[in-house]
Parts: structure tokens; sequence; C-alpha cells
């Protein structure tokens, strides 16, 4: 039997994050949207959007359009984005990472448990056989409230032209002003090519559900077909460097999780472990292997 020891900090930070999908909700579109209060909280997550599952060009979209709609949100230094690889891991919790989607009433559970303020979920939806729809939905992650819907259509070899008008009218409702470096940087197309994009969803949804290889395979497929195309270079890079360990990664979550409820108000006065300055105590746990 192998014995190993894993050394826990509990730091009084916490973790931002996670965002759910809701149901797609009728807009008017308008030229300027009513913007969010100026004290607005600015800590958002994107999830994959809700789609219809029979169709096999609109779900590997609905995991690569948030997911390059977090990127240029990310462009702002006003805003705080929630990390890919925890509202993946908080997908998949919930055994919601095969779709994405979660209902806009389950908003409020997810927001106490990652403490995110505000939730971007949305839906893709085809008005005619050449045309999507795309819907998103700015969500109140305490009260589970639809704070503002905004949508954009384009056709399909041009889909990402929906996601960046979505992203500019979202950091107008959200009060950001963009430098014209930031802006220069949202309206750069990451690729032109849909077979690239389609290739990058699919990677995308591998890697929500911790399928990593799969996702390393799709990254680099997203690569070869559009050779210009840096997110899928810098993805397949980033899965790569996580993939080795992700099982022991996987099960070393699944312990520290009961942890991260354990509130510092419950260990007062105990002195700090000077191997990790940032903790308030340190718990020793013990996995023993077969």
């Amino acid at each position: 039997m192998k014995r190993s020891t894993l050394v826990r900090g509990i730091t009084a930070g916490f973790f931002l994050a996670a965002a759910v999908s809701a149901p797609a909700a009728a807009f008017a579109p308008t030229a300027t949207p009513a913007r969010a209060p100026a004290d607005s909280a600015r800590t958002l997550g994107v999830v994959p959007f809700q789609v219809d599952e029979t169709d096999s060009l609109l779900v590997p979209l609905s995991f690569a359009l948030p997911d390059l709609l977090t990127t240029d949100l990310s462009r702002s230094k006003q805003l705080t984005m929630v990390e890919r690889a925890r509202i993946g891991l908080v997908l998949r919790e919930l055994d919601l990472a095969k779709s994405g989607s979660l209902a806009t009433a389950n908003a409020p559970r997810i927001g106490k448990l990652v403490r995110a303020q505000r939730l971007v979920t949305g839906s893709l939806r085809r008005s005619d056989a050449q045309t999507i729809i795309f819907d998103a939905h700015v969500i109140d992650a305490q009260t589970g409230a639809v704070l503002q819907t905004l949508n954009a259509s384009a056709p399909v070899d041009d889909i990402l032209a929906a996601e960046k008008q979505v992203a500019l009218r979202l950091f107008d409702y959200l009060g950001v002003i963009l430098t014209p470096q930031e802006l220069a940087l949202v309206n750069q197309r990451p690729t032109q090519n849909i077979a690239a994009l389609v290739a990058y969803g699919h990677g995308a949804k591998a890697e929500v559900n911790a399928q990593y290889a799969l996702a390393v395979r799709s990254f680099h497929q997203a690569a070869l077909l559009d050779k210009s195309f840096s997110a899928a270079n810098t993805r397949e890079q980033s899965v790569r460097a996580q993939s080795p360990n992700s099982a022991l990664a996987a099960r070393v979550n699944d312990v520290n999780r009961p942890l991260d409820g354990i509130p510092t108000t419950l260990v007062p006065g105990l002195a700090t472990d000077p191997a990790f300055p940032a903790s308030r105590v340190t718990i020793l746990v013990n996995i023993v292997r077969p």
C-alpha cells in the first residue's frame, strides 16, 4: 500500500465565478441598451449556451462562442472574468457539463457556491438554414433575475460577427469604456474558418467535460485547419500542460472541496504555518491508494 500526504492551506480568499444558461427570451433590439447601475458588480462568468442538442453545428458553437466571448470581455481591465477551469469544475459537479445548460432558477445556488455576482448565459438558434441568432442574458447571480437580454444575428459562415456585437453591447450595458487598444483587440477575428471554429468548439466542450486527450486533438485540428488561429494553439498547449495529472487533480479537488466550506472563524488564534504564509491553518489529509 502506498501512502502520500496532501497539504492543504485554507486562505481568507474566495473563488469568483461560474455562469449558467437560461432559456431564450424575446428581445426587441435597441440601439443603446439600458445600462447597469454605476455600482454594478463586474465579476462575470460565461458558460456554454443552450441549443438544440440534435444540431451538429450549433452544439460545438455553443461552447466555442461563449469561450471566445470570455476572451473578448477579458480584454477590459475593468472586468474580472471567471476562469474557464473553474466554470468547468462547477458544471461537472452539477452534472451539467455535457450540455452546459442550467435553468435560471438555479442561478442563486451557483452564485452562492462560487460567489459570482453576474452570470452571462444565453442560447443559439437558427432563424433559417443559413442564419444564427445569438441571444445573451445577464443574470443577477444572487436573485436569478434576468437583468438584460441582448441579441445579434449573422450568417453561419460569419457567426463571429454576432459574437462581437454581443460583446460590445455587454460592455455598453456594464458601463465599460474601452481604450482604443482594447477595442482593437475585441474587434479582432480569431478565425474566419467555420470548420476550424467548430473543431475549437469540440475542444472547448471536451475540456469542460475533463476529456483532455480529446480536447488536445480538437484544438490541434482547429489549428491545422487555420494556421493563423492562435487561440487554438494556446488552448492546445494549456490543456497539454494540465492533462498528464488530470485524473489525480480531479481526485484532489474532490478531497479538497469539503475543506473549502470550513470557515476560518472556527479556528481563531491558530499560528500561521510558515510554509504557507497566506494560510490561517494547515490541514493534513492522508490519501491511501490500494
